[in-house]
């Protein structure tokens, strides 16, 4: 997975079922490079360099967060 490379810090687990595959990722943000993911995926000159920044953005590309 090419984010794991570019951002640390992913966990992947895909669990197969029976007509069924679900995937779960988990982002340890103490290795997570996000002033990385914001200038791959921002226009901002300075952007907002936190964890609820970083969870909207993946929200916004459709993904389903929970905080541990």
């Amino acid at each position: 997975h090419s984010a794991a490379v570019q951002y640390n810090g992913y966990d992947y687990n895909i669990d197969r079922e029976t007509n069924k595959v679900t995937s779960t990722v988990e982002i340890n943000y103490n290795e997570f490079d996000i002033k990385k993911f914001y200038e791959d995926n921002e226009e901002e000159e300075e952007p907002n360099l936190t964890v609820d920044e970083v969870e909207k953005k993946y929200i916004s590309l459709g993904a389903e967060c929970k905080r541990k």
